[in-house]
């Protein structure tokens, strides 16, 4: 009986890998079809005229915008350039104004940051928002577009 069950499970065996091998062959041939396809599509657009779309290079500008009473701005704006000086960040720019409580003021920092130091401004950014009278550290300027 023993050899009866052991012979049906390998002729399961063998013809589940027969029908595996058949599917894996199918999809290949569609694959390379799909690749001849692709292929004929981008000859197509290029004899259109139709240029490729360039490559998104990650902006090497950040700005964030920094909330705290206005008798603690002048601290803020030194801790912030002394803080991103020493991190290896450079402040392009930074424009001051008043928030829309009385009372508060809110600076929108520029930051030139290569990519590779995306990591060192978030940590600044943290650090700053621990700062003593901060209020509040948000991505983007005055006109809400986040550049990071």
């Amino acid at each position: 009986m023993h050899g009866i069950q052991d012979s049906r499970r390998f002729s399961s065996v063998e013809s589940f890998a027969r029908v595996a091998e058949a599917c894996s062959a199918a999809f290949a041939a569609r694959m390379n079809a799909l690749g001849v396809f692709m292929r004929l599509f981008n000859l197509f657009l290029r004899r259109a005229g139709v240029q490729p779309a360039p490559i998104r290079n990650p902006s090497r500008v950040s700005r964030l915008t920094v909330v705290c009473p206005q008798h603690v701005m002048a601290d803020v704006r030194k801790q912030i350039y002394l803080d991103f000086e020493a991190a290896g960040l450079s402040v392009a720019a930074m424009s001051v104004d008043g928030a829309q409580q009385q009372g508060l003021a809110r600076a929108c920092v520029t930051v030139n940051c290569p990519p590779e130091l995306r990591p060192v401004l978030m940590s600044q950014a943290r650090q700053l928002s621990a700062f003593p009278g901060v209020h509040q550290v948000q991505w983007g300027d005055r006109r809400h577009i986040a550049l990071n």
